[in-house]
């Protein structure tokens, strides 16, 4: 057995925290949900990293037995984060955070609030994910930068309009 772990995950067709209510929401025009307190530092994974990343502990059996954490772009902010989504999008950055007691009535609305508000508390405490360890051992591995992952994300949520839901908040 081996586990690997990273920070977030985000990237084409990932439903998670950073998906829909940052990703959607931009490309489709509206306003980015952000879960939590944007001013924290975190380290969002990009899924292909995670992929890697897994797929390579899981091919060398002297990782097996272990925890180990994949590679991530340099520490950043959710702010920062969609700063950079925003920008390449072309639109402002007028960020919507949430924190813990916003969601508790928007979860009846919305169900991008009602699936992330159970992983809130990742976001209301930095969020910083230490790859120390995995660099060490698989020397040449690195992350997507945050801009080039953030490009992907954007061109497959482009690409992919139909799948982009409503989350019943305002614009």
């Amino acid at each position: 057995m081996v586990i690997a772990r990273g920070g977030e995950l985000y990237g084409p067709a990932v439903e998670s925290v950073l998906g829909q209510n940052l990703f959607g929401r931009v490309v489709s025009g509206h306003r980015p949900i952000y879960l939590g307190d944007p001013e924290l530092p975190i380290t969002p994974t990009y899924i292909g990293d995670f992929a890697g990343g897994l797929a390579t502990v899981a091919a060398d059996p002297e990782a097996w037995g272990e925890v180990w954490h994949v590679p991530n772009d340099v520490p950043t902010t959710g702010r920062q984060f969609v700063d950079t989504l925003c920008h390449q999008v072309g639109r402002p950055s007028k960020l919507m955070a949430l924190s813990e007691g916003m969601t508790t009535p928007l979860k009846a609305i919305s169900s991008v609030v009602r699936h992330g508000a159970a992983m809130l508390y990742q976001f209301e405490q930095p969020y910083v994910v230490d790859a120390t360890k995995y660099l060490a051992r698989f020397a040449g591995s690195h992350a997507t930068p945050y801009a080039e992952g953030i490009a992907r994300t954007v061109d497959w949520y482009q690409q992919h309009p139909d799948l982009i839901r409503s989350t019943m908040l305002p614009k």
